[in-house]
């Protein structure tokens, strides 16, 4: 039912329960050792000496008189607290002074809320204990968690004395035992985490806690599927908050709510509810504080608002919207760019879709899946965002072009009363500056100045609305000719070989070749690094040249060079 309420701890006269390891029997647990001191005044030095009447008493495994004192269902348990408990008792302390508990950490905790607690040496106190303190152990070595108790019976040295139940020397026998010098009883050992110094000289009147204050719900009304949160400002002297809640005036639920000031149900049916919390001690419970809520019934799954079209100008942002009942929604919504035959769900998960309007999006349709905590399902209606107004066409291209080439650009755009601004970068697109050029075509001669310049092209309508194109560059390419070819003569009949060599990206080469001293060319059959062929009257006194072209189509063309027949 609760998320933070776990069992039923309560038991109205003392509220401190341990359950017994192997159930209820009628045991013939040993009555030995009775208390032979006879109480005087001082409180501190009678619970010492009822103590110390004990050293030596066994759990023969079959119970303890500690136990058997306390509850008939703890007779078989762990004993160490119950000892303490019982000889407050019969040092006739009231328990105002000393609480009756069987858990250690409810006495600590006790002893904390009192201001009654004094950290040991490990843990960073000063505190030297006094005869007819509570001590406090643990095994595990967590300073706010007690696995074991006793009774101070004065210090020695660095050595805390002390009087203990439910304790072994040889790990087979659980006694009680009078520690003076043992290793794990160091007044700054680890196993030491503090100590409650009853007020024995001043002894309070036990009293039920105050109740709790200020309860209240975080809303007045949920939905079925929603964690109803409490809080409440919490009294000092409380060990915990006992909660009962009811629905439409019957009793569904009560518990143990644990120490805190809040506490979450779910889920929890349709109905009125009344929650009561009250604070919770050794001596008993409070009154009652009150807050109450309702859960709303299950609303059907519908849509009850669908998402409209949106028309705007580019880059301006269109939102779509879906309202719907039920519970448990949740929201997909999905795109499609070709007019609703076919959808993609987006990464857009509420129940508002917002996206800034481009040429990319312009036109698509876009629609909200709106599921319920059943798993059942509904689609909106489609609508379409769609670009109104500016845009461009055409984005200017990047150019890598030859040192001394002219470069153009060129931006198009849709509208009315268009005006244009070219905008120059030398920082790869970081900054900006405004060049002369305000047509929509934009020229320049390529140089090392202006390598490796973004260009770009405002564009503004006769309402004012401006637009931006897309960034290109200007780039000098890296083709050039190393190696040029060099004339050849040989007898008639002979190979001769002309090369050519060449950098820059994707080169390839066109031999050309003429046969009026250059006055034409004609492309030859040859597109590699080297021309050969065999000299005869028909090529005498030929003309032939290189074409080296990169990838981005720029041209070098090599040195002209010819072919001959020695004479004789």
């Amino acid at each position: 039912m609760t998320k933070r309420a776990a069992s039923f701890l309560l038991v109205l006269a003392v509220l401190t329960v341990c359950l017994p390891r192997g159930g209820l029997t009628a045991a013939a647990y040993s009555k030995g050792y009775p208390n032979t001191h006879v109480n005087t005044d001082d409180q501190a030095e009678d619970i010492v000496a009822v103590a110390l009447t004990q050293v030596g008493y066994t759990n023969d495994g079959t119970g303890t008189k500690y136990g058997a004192w306390y509850s008939k269902g703890a007779v078989d348990v762990a004993w160490c607290a119950m000892f303490v408990s019982w000889c407050a008792n019969q040092a006739e302390i009231p328990t105002s002074v000393v609480p009756k508990h069987s858990s250690c950490d409810t006495g600590m905790n006790w002893f904390k809320k009192k201001g009654l607690w004094y950290s040991s040496a490990f843990y960073g106190g000063a505190y030297t204990p006094r005869r007819g303190d509570i001590v406090y152990f643990s095994k595990d070595h967590i300073p706010t968690h007690a696995t074991h108790v006793g009774i101070v019976t004065g210090t020695s040295g660095k050595y805390l004395q002390v009087v203990e139940g439910n304790t072994t020397s040889d790990f087979k026998t659980y006694k009680v035992i009078h520690r003076t010098k043992s290793s794990n009883r160091l007044l700054a050992d680890a196993y030491v985490i503090g100590y409650g110094t009853p007020l024995y000289e001043t002894p309070e009147i036990a009293e039920p806690p105050a109740a709790p204050t200020n309860l209240q719900s975080g809303k007045a009304s949920y939905t079925p599927d929603e964690d109803v949160d409490v809080m409440w400002q919490g009294v000092t002297e409380a060990d915990s908050y006992w909660g009962c809640l009811t629905r439409d005036g019957e009793e569904c639920w009560e518990g143990d709510l644990g120490g805190g000031t809040s506490a979450d149900f779910s889920p929890l049916a349709a109905g009125s509810y009344s929650l009561s919390v009250r604070s919770v001690n050794v001596f008993g419970l409070s009154d009652a504080a009150v807050c109450r809520f309702t859960v709303s019934a299950r609303q059907p799954l519908a849509i009850t608002s669908q998402p409209t079209d949106y028309a705007g100008l580019a880059g301006r942002q269109a939102t779509f919207h879906v309202k719907a009942t039920g519970s448990g929604l949740t929201y997909q919504w999905q795109l499609s760019d070709d007019a609703g035959r076919t959808w993609r769900n987006s990464s857009v998960r509420t129940a508002d879709y917002a996206v800034t309007l481009s040429e990319t999006n312009d036109g698509r349709y876009v629609r909200c899946v709106v599921t319920d905590s059943s798993g059942a399902s509904v689609n909106s209606q489609a609508a379409q965002m769609r670009i109104a107004g500016s845009v461009i066409t055409l984005h200017p291209s990047p150019v890598t072009a030859l040192d001394g080439d002219t470069v153009s650009f060129r931006v198009r755009a849709s509208g009315t009363g268009l005006t244009y601004q070219w905008q120059l970068s030398d920082d790869f697109g970081k900054t900006w500056r405004n060049s002369s050029v305000k047509t929509a075509d934009y020229a320049t001669t390529l140089s090392r100045k202006n390598h490796q310049r973004y260009v770009r092209c405002i564009v503004t309508d006769g309402s004012g609305i401006v637009i931006t194109s897309d960034a290109a560059y200007m780039k000098i390419s890296s083709l050039a000719i190393t190696g040029q070819p060099v004339s050849a003569s040989g007898q008639k009949g002979d190979l001769v070989t002309f090369r050519v060599t060449a950098n820059g990206p994707g080169i390839t080469y066109q031999w050309q070749l003429s046969d009026d001293n250059g006055a034409t060319w004609r492309n030859s059959s040859n597109t590699t690094a080297a021309y050969s062929t065999t000299l005869s009257e028909k090529n005498h006194n030929r003309y032939l040249r290189c074409v080296v072209t990169d990838k981005y189509g720029n041209k070098v063309t090599s040195e002209i060079v010819r072919m001959r027949i020695k004479a004789n």
